[in-house]
């Protein structure tokens, strides 16, 4: 059961780190390179995430990207939880 926990554990932390890389990533992929300090993203070229116009096809295969690991990440945090649980419940 613990190896299963830290697996998942695992799991997460390599997908959160994915997402992290890539968002980072982002910041050189706009259609012009000078959206990508300005009003359009509040000066925060992370803001991109949210605003997909402004992204270049690659840009924009990064922001799926983000969004898979993110939702790896969250997964992973469910059933570490649910596993938690379970083992509670069978003590």
């Amino acid at each position: 059961m613990a190896l299963v926990f830290l697996t998942i554990c695992l799991v997460g932390a390599a997908s959160w780190l994915w997402a992290l890389v890539a968002g980072i990533r982002i910041m050189w992929h706009f259609k012009s390179p000078e959206d990508a300090f300005s009003r359009k993203t509040l000066w925060n070229p992370m803001n991109a995430l949210l605003a997909p116009g402004l992204l270049s096809p690659k840009g924009l295969a990064l922001r799926r990207q983000v969004g898979r690991a993110v939702v790896v990440f969250v997964g992973c945090w469910v059933l570490g939880a649910l596993l938690g649980l379970v083992a509670y419940l069978a003590k």
